[in-house]
């Protein structure tokens, strides 16, 4: 007999080594295009294609879908945590919604576009470590989720 659903999780060795090969990749790649471009190469699209810095390229998909699979796996577990009767399976919820909404947000840059209205609603003037103002936004969301 069964005593709930389990989870097929490899070992964490294998895929943090997946991983940091991903993100080998994508910094190699990164600063040879990027090499390549500044030297006069014409490299124009494939430096913004894996730019590190930019947004709506590959390494954006990348960092969007590790967002998605750690929501995807605090789902699980709070799944599994529930069939177990262990407490604390809403806060997995909670985790993998939270995760999900930023693996959204990183993909439709949803901060940059309420962050400046959400600064201006506050009152806040964006000087120095806050001249983005998706970080005051960032800062409530952070402290809401604390809270």
């Amino acid at each position: 007999m069964s005593d709930g659903p389990y989870l097929i999780v490899p070992p964490a060795a294998k895929v943090a080594r997946v991983l940091a090969g991903c993100i080998a990749f994508l910094v190699v790649v990164h600063v040879v295009t990027y090499w390549l471009n500044q030297n006069g190469h014409g490299f124009d699209q494939a430096t913004r294609l894996f730019d590190l810095d930019q947004e709506s390229n590959v390494s954006t998909w990348f960092s969007s879908l590790l967002l998605a699979g750690a929501a995807a796996l605090s789902f699980a577990i709070s799944r599994h945590s529930g069939c177990r009767g262990t407490p604390g399976a809403r806060r997995w919820i909670v985790l993998g919604l939270v995760l999900a909404f930023m693996s959204v947000d990183e993909t439709a840059t949803i901060h940059e576009t309420f962050g400046p209205g959400i600064t201006e609603a506050l009152g806040f003037k964006a000087q120095g470590i806050l001249l983005s103002s998706w970080v005051v936004a960032g800062l409530v969301a952070a402290a809401l989720v604390a809270a």
